[in-house]
């Protein structure tokens, strides 16, 4: 993983582990998870 990959998820996760990804990652979307991501 990327310097920048870890930047991106520490600031968008709080401490007790709640993700904000469906902010710019939603299901879906031009960049969603599983585009971006490429879950198979």
């Amino acid at each position: 993983m990327t310097p920048l990959a870890t930047a991106h998820i520490a600031t968008q996760s709080t401490p007790s582990g709640v993700e904000a990804c469906a902010v710019c990652h939603s299901p879906g979307d031009e960049l969603s998870v599983e585009r971006v991501h490429r879950v198979r």
